[in-house]
């Protein structure tokens, strides 16, 4: 036996073992596709694959949102903001996974580039409670925005919904859906991965513990330390036994240094030498060059010593100084260690220890010169 799917201009004939008719959606991940000259359609994407173990407060979230999804009589929306690999769509996987297995629920995942009227009136035709996932929200337009999304995170439609919105940039991010909590219910920022959750990845997967303070050192210089961060850092570490310190400089991942230090320079006797006011605090950027002129008694006594051994003219007072002046250059990124949040470089026999700070109050504008 046949079924035919009548429409308003063509007549579809599909087999009697190739269809199955039901009230309800059923429980699964589906992609939205949309095709020329094609109706609407879903298709089965599968459980998404997650790791064996998820760090950091994943767990904690997609328990609360689902939690709350279930208890509301209205839709809800939940906003996930952050760089890629921070962890956002790893909490979107995590509660599709569990509203298929565990609530019998399905998702749809929207991608960005096909939001249209059409989309929102599809997605009010689904009458299943369900989760519908938009990746990367900031990328869409506002015209689509407004003119297609409003109604439906707005509660108008009569089936409860879960939207899930990721985005990358928060700037980016429609003023519509900001302060909102009747269109989006929950906003969760991914930044850095959180220091227990580095202790904990560490203690479990980096072969040598020794290196787990320099990890939390490393992760407190790069903006946004994300898991696929951490994660590479400590395989770079267990496959060639260097430090987190010394994997960063191969891998695709950049310390953040810009911001204010103090200095500390250090001769080889491991005595602090003088260095002049202005310089006594540096503004860093990426990968700049940095020169620090300060005064070196010790160096200044071994050139009078060399002198008077050459029995040279005496010198004046001014030219003795010389004797002792320092001019020390080095790029930001060329630090040598890193050590409870301070940066270490070593130049021309001397020891220059970078100390994070706040933004240095001048007095006068002589400072700067």
């Amino acid at each position: 036996m046949s079924n035919y799917i009548i429409t308003s201009d063509e007549i579809s004939v599909i087999p009697d073992d190739a269809m199955s008719v039901r009230n309800m959606l059923p429980a699964g991940i589906y992609q939205l596709s949309i095709e020329p000259m094609q109706p609407i359609r879903l298709v089965p994407f599968g459980a998404f694959k997650l790791p064996e173990k998820l760090y950091g407060k994943t767990e904690a979230h997609a328990e609360r949102i689902i939690r709350t999804f279930c208890n509301r009589q209205t839709s809800t929306g939940a906003l996930f903001v952050g760089a890629k690999g921070s962890g956002k769509s790893l909490l979107a996987r995590k509660i599709a996974n569990t509203l298929m297995e565990e609530h019998g629920l399905p998702t749809i995942i929207i991608p960005f580039n096909t939001i249209n009227s059409d989309i929102a009136s599809f997605i009010e035709m689904i009458d299943t409670p369900c989760m519908i996932l938009f990746d990367e929200i900031d990328k869409v337009e506002e015209r689509e925005i407004t003119d297609c999304l409003l109604g439906i995170f707005d509660g108008i439609s009569n089936t409860r919904k879960l939207f899930v919105l990721t985005a990358n940039d928060e700037n980016r991010i429609n003023d519509k859906f900001m302060n909102r909590p009747g269109r989006i219910y929950y906003r969760i920022r991914f930044g850095g991965v959180p220091g227990e959750a580095i202790e904990e990845y560490c203690r479990e997967k980096l072969k040598n513990p020794n290196f787990a303070v320099e990890m939390q050192e490393v992760a407190m210089y790069i903006r946004d330390f994300s898991f696929d961060m951490m994660k590479a850092v400590v395989e770079e570490c267990n496959r060639y036994g260097e430090s987190p310190m010394e994997a960063v400089q191969y891998l695709n991942v950049s310390p953040d240094l810009a911001g204010y230090f103090s200095i500390e320079v250090r001769n080889a006797a491991g005595k602090i030498i003088e260095i002049e006011n202005s310089q006594e605090h540096f503004a860093f950027y990426p990968d700049e060059g940095l020169g620090v002129r300060g005064f070196d008694p010790d160096k200044q006594a071994a050139a009078i010593r060399s002198m008077e051994a050459d029995k040279r003219k005496e010198v004046n007072e001014d030219e003795y100084r010389r004797l002792g002046c320092v001019h020390l250059y080095f790029k930001t990124m060329d630090y040598k260690k890193m050590q409870g949040g301070e940066l270490v470089y070593f130049v021309d026999g001397y020891t220059i220890t970078c100390r994070p700070c706040k933004m240095p109050q001048f007095n006068s504008f002589d400072r700067f010169l």
